[in-house]
């Protein structure tokens, strides 16, 4: 997943869908990523380890550095999540294009990260 996030970024970019009790998803953009040394978790799932939020990938969890929710400024990805609660759930696959994942640059595959369409989430 780093990598797919690495080949969209800094354009067009990467955003991650939340996937929330009542169905609807908010869209995070991810700014900046790096390999955790933290247990792995199960892909999609976001929690705080310490002082760093990781996310769970289909192989080795990722430190979530840098987020921007949709209508907000960018801000530490821990930051963000501590103000969730600790915790997050990201749709991890895509069924059509205009949907959303945790990254992938083809619409309609299953994958772990989108690109961002347009400028700022």
């Amino acid at each position: 997943m780093l990598n797919r996030w690495r080949g969209v970024t800094p354009e067009p970019g990467a955003h991650a869908t939340l996937l929330e009790p009542d169905g609807e998803g908010e869209r995070v953009k991810l700014l900046a990523l790096a390999r955790s040394g933290a247990e792995p978790i199960p892909p999609g799932s976001a929690q705080l380890a310490g002082r760093t939020a990781i996310v769970g990938t289909g192989s080795a969890p990722l430190e979530l550095l840098e987020v921007q929710p949709a209508g907000k400024r960018p801000m530490a990805g821990a930051d963000w999540l501590r103000g969730r609660g600790g915790t997050a759930t990201f749709a991890t696959t895509m069924s059509a294009p205009g949907t959303s994942g945790i990254a992938t640059s083809e619409p309609g595959t299953s994958a772990t990260a989108t690109p961002a369409r347009g400028g700022a989430a």
